[in-house]
């Protein structure tokens, strides 16, 4: 988020995630995450992200083909 939005960013306050609340440390960074389509969830509902869930190479390829416009 911060390579393609920087520090300063709106960002819906109502978790999306059941597994992520809003005193969470990286909380807007997640939301905006979400906001922006570079994730869907860790879970086929899209009702958790798995914060503490190693990311792997393949996932953080999509996150990155999808932050610079690769699609959803």
């Amino acid at each position: 988020v911060r390579a393609v939005e920087g520090e300063n960013f709106s960002y819906n306050p109502n978790p999306y995630f059941q597994d992520v609340s809003p005193n969470h440390q990286l909380f807007k960074y997640i939301q905006r995450l979400k906001e922006l389509g570079i994730t869907k969830g860790c879970n086929s509902e899209g009702t958790l992200f798995c914060p503490d869930k190693p990311v792997t190479r393949a996932e953080m390829a999509v996150f990155f083909w999808r932050a610079w416009g690769g699609g959803n």
